[in-house]
C-alpha cells in the first residue's frame, strides 16, 4: 500500500533459463516482447492500463502493468497469457515486430564495446564475441512461430514459482480486501 493514485501490478514467473543457455535466453527475450505486444489491446484498451510489457530479468518473466484501475484482472490475465498464446493461432504482425525488436536490442547491446567485452569475459569462454554474433543474429533471423511456442511449452509449465505484486493505494485495498486477503500487506509511508 502507498500513497499512489494508481495502481502497479507485476506478476513474475520463474524457471528461466540463465546466460548458461543463451539460446533460450535469447528465444525467451524475442517471445516476452511478443507477449508484451499481445497484451497491449487487453491491458491497455480494455483494461485502462496506461502500459504493460513483458521481460526476462535474471531467471524470472515478469509481467508488468502500470498505471492500471484493475490491477486483479492484469494479474489474472497474466496468469493465462502463455497458455492462450500456445493454444491459439500467432499474430504474424505482432511476431514479426516482436522479432525486429529482439534484432535492434541484440544490435544495440553489442554495440557498445563496454559490455561486448563484459559479456565476451563472463560467457563466452573463450569464444571469439564476432562468432557468437553472427550466431546469435542467425537465431533472431530465422527464429518462427513454432520456435516460440516450443520455448514457451518449455520453460512454462505447472512446477514454474510465481510471484504477485500489486502496489495499490488505501482505498483500493479497503474495497476489494476480500479478493486481496491472500495478499500480504506491507504500508510503505511517504
Amino acid at each position: 500500500v502507498a500513497d499512489t493514485t494508481s495502481a502497479y501490478a507485476a506478476y513474475s514467473v520463474g524457471g528461466m533459463p540463465t546466460t548458461d543457455n543463451m539460446e533460450d535466453l535469447i528465444k525467451l527475450n524475442i517471445a516476452a516482447y511478443y507477449l508484451s505486444d499481445y497484451s497491449l489491446e487487453t491491458i491497455r484498451v480494455k483494461m485502462g492500463a496506461y502500459g504493460a510489457w513483458a521481460r526476462v530479468r535474471g531467471t524470472s518473466m515478469l509481467f508488468f502493468s502500470y498505471r492500471t484501475p484493475k490491477p486483479l484482472e492484469s494479474i489474472d490475465y497474466y496468469k493465462g497469457l502463455v497458455n492462450n498464446v500456445i493454444n491459439n493461432p500467432v499474430s504474424l504482425s505482432i511476431f514479426e515486430a516482436a522479432k525486429r525488436k529482439a534484432f535492434s536490442d541484440f544490435i544495440a547491446y553489442y554495440s557498445n564495446r563496454a559490455l561486448a567485452r563484459r559479456e565476451e569475459n563472463y560467457w563466452l569462454k573463450g569464444e571469439k564475441l564476432e562468432n557468437v554474433w553472427r550466431r546469435n543474429i542467425n537465431l533472431i533471423l530465422s527464429y518462427t512461430e513454432k520456435d516460440m511456442i516450443a520455448i514457451l511449452e518449455k520453460y512454462f509449465n505447472k512446477n514454474n514459482t510465481e510471484n504477485i505484486c500489486i502496489t495499490t493505494n488505501k482505498d483500493f485495498v479497503d474495497e476489494n480486501s476480500l479478493l486481496l486477503q491472500d495478499y500480504m500487506k506491507i504500508e510503505i509511508p511517504l
